[in-house]
């Protein structure tokens, strides 16, 4: 599951409080403190969110539309289902075991790639796995450099690269996500196979020259039908 939500510019206290346990108390209920000292960072604020924001801006020669409606900053939730994880070893309360932290690892790469600044962190305020709550994640928050034609945060230069045209598409994260869980299925279940594949359409079936032809569309989640294949009119099928 991959969630992302866009934040004001007065978000940044509470959640950087929250994300990053420094609150001394927790709207979220399912935080256990005793195992917080287990979550794993790959990027920690510096002197909590808001100064961080502040930082990152001008590490970045960006600006921004104050306006109340306005995007300072965007979070992004990657996660799956406890028995996902516990089938790769994750015990609650215990040390994080390697295959959880290379799922995690490999999450966190795809997110640069697709919502870091030119590929790297640099526009990443925080990022932490919890293992603290009742499912293991990944939790990050990054400011959206854009353009001004798409959006009130953006790069400042003389390059005009855009960094995003549109929001992050979660359904990329997903399919990654979905290819690291069945990529050792001994059994091709209904299950794996509604994961995979969202319809099939069946064609009435012509003749040709004598020859019965009928189209099967598989249509996939993500990447749409594949072109079928046509055999030639003289072969037989």
């Amino acid at each position: 599951m991959v969630r992302i939500e866009q934040f004001n510019k007065g978000s940044l206290g509470k959640i950087g409080g929250e994300t990053e346990r420094t609150s001394k108390h927790h709207r979220n209920e399912d935080i256990d403190s005793e195992r917080t000292p287990l979550n794993l960072y790959f990027k920690r604020s510096e002197g909590g969110l808001t100064a961080q924001w502040k930082r990152t801006m001008q590490e970045l020669n960006a600006t921004f539309c104050e306006k109340k409606k306005s995007v300072a900053f965007e979070g992004m939730i990657i996660t799956s289902d406890t028995a996902f994880f516990e089938r790769l070893g994750w015990k609650k309360g215990e040390e994080t075991p390697y295959a959880v932290m290379e799922f995690f690892n490999r999450c966190y790469e795809f997110a640069l790639r697709e919502i870091g600044y030119k590929g790297t962190d640099k526009n990443i305020l925080s990022a932490v796995i919890h293992v603290d709550e009742k499912t293991p994640h990944l939790q990050l928050y990054y400011i959206p450099v854009v353009d001004t034609a798409k959006k009130k945060v953006y790069e400042k230069g003389a390059d005009g690269k855009v960094l995003r045209n549109e929001k992050c598409s979660p359904k990329i994260l997903v399919f990654m996500m979905l290819i690291y869980k069945y990529s050792n299925f001994e059994e091709l279940t209904p299950e794996i196979l509604c994961s995979f594949i969202d319809k099939v359409i069946v064609h009435e079936k012509t003749q040709v020259n004598g020859h019965y032809r009928q189209i099967v569309e598989i249509i996939y989640n993500f990447v749409g039908a594949i072109v079928p294949t046509f055999f030639d009119d003289d072969e037989d099928y």
